[in-house]
């Protein structure tokens, strides 16, 4: 053999090794969810700038929680985004240190019922502007939850 398919043999000898210790040197089931796969071989733009993973609620859903979600694919300082809501309704915006690259979004009263609101988020990190829409239904009090699985009385 030439050195040229030696090199080529123990690069994909090298790579396979990498993926086998990333899969198997988990913790728990040893079973990988797709979101956990995702993240794992996500890739930031070449300029390095920032891009939306995925946000909670996902884009034109309902949401039942009072808090917005929004992952980027970096880490962010939360002082530096513009983030404005239609119709307007006086919103705190954080970022938790646990958690650099997620945006928390929370009204400081409540969203109102049935209303479908639009999100948007401005940065020079962002690589474009982020536009969410939702529409806030609450949970009926009548149930209890766990898990986000209503428990019928």
């Amino acid at each position: 053999m030439n050195k040229k398919l030696l090199l080529i043999i123990g690069f994909i000898f090298v790579i396979l090794l990498v993926v086998f210790f990333i899969f198997f040197s988990r913790k728990g089931d040893g079973n990988i969810t797709v979101s956990q796969f995702t993240k794992m071989m996500q890739k930031t733009s070449p300029q390095g700038e920032t891009t939306l993973v995925k946000s909670e609620p996902e884009n034109n859903k309902e949401i039942q929680d009072v808090f917005l979600k929004v992952e980027l694919s970096q880490p962010v300082n939360a002082s530096e985004l513009q983030v404005s809501v239609s119709p307007p309704i006086e919103i705190s915006t954080f970022v938790k240190e646990n958690q650099p690259n997620v945006v928390w979004i929370e009204p400081k009263g409540l969203w109102d019922t049935n209303t479908k609101y639009t999100v948007t988020i401005n940065s020079n990190q962002l690589s474009k502007q982020i536009e969410l829409n939702f529409t806030y239904t609450p949970r009926p009090s009548s149930d209890f939850y766990m898990d986000d699985k209503p428990i019928k009385r």
